[in-house]
């Protein structure tokens, strides 16, 4: 099964194939979970500098470990660094605790992503990333500002076997990505 969106952000043109069959989101929750962060640093709920603390449930194992150990105090900034540049489950599991599920949960449907969840296995599909990544083009994820520094964060990413790896070598590519694996699942 696999499932494709693409959206020339000049044009509109659009080509998406198995817009709304349902997929195992792997890491690609982390974008809810960025865009709540960057939404309540916004409204002064939260600061870039509180610190969140690493559980014992967020380096077992079965939630894919973190490169920290469990004790480990992140400063929001620095967890939100980790789980979109190198996909840290730790510090993304982390930021959940102190955001809360259903606010991740509640901030995909304030997004349009109304089949994305962060669930045991999390779940999207690709009309669901489409809309993300069209408001994250647009400028409208939240803010201009939060769109700008998510699209900055996203170019950091240090995974690039897939996209970026498969581009034309010699052009001054600017990927902007989150990757997601989970299993036989590719992202």
């Amino acid at each position: 099964n696999w499932g494709v969106a693409v959206r020339d952000f000049a044009t509109g043109e659009t080509l998406i194939v198995n817009p709304d069959e349902h997929f195992v989101a792997g890491s690609l929750y982390k974008l809810g979970v960025a865009a709540e962060t960057y939404a309540r640093i916004s409204e002064g709920a939260l600061s870039e500098q509180s610190f969140v603390v690493i559980g014992p449930q967020d380096v077992a194992p079965e939630y894919g470990g973190s490169r920290d150990p469990e004790g480990t105090y992140l400063t929001v900034h620095q967890a939100l660094v980790a789980m979109v540049t190198v996909s840290d489950n730790g510090a993304a599991l982390a930021m959940v605790d102190r955001l809360g599920l259903n606010a991740v949960n509640n901030r995909f449907e304030q997004l349009g992503m109304p089949n994305t969840r962060l669930v045991y296995d999390s779940e999207t599909t690709p009309r669901d990333l489409m809309s993300y990544f069209t408001l994250l083009a647009d400028g409208e994820l939240i803010s201009p500002e939060v769109s700008d520094t998510l699209l900055e964060l996203l170019a950091a990413q240090q995974i690039n076997d897939r996209i970026p790896a498969g581009l034309p070598a010699g052009e001054d590519w600017w990927v902007a990505h989150k990757t997601g694996n989970v299993d036989a699942m590719l992202g």
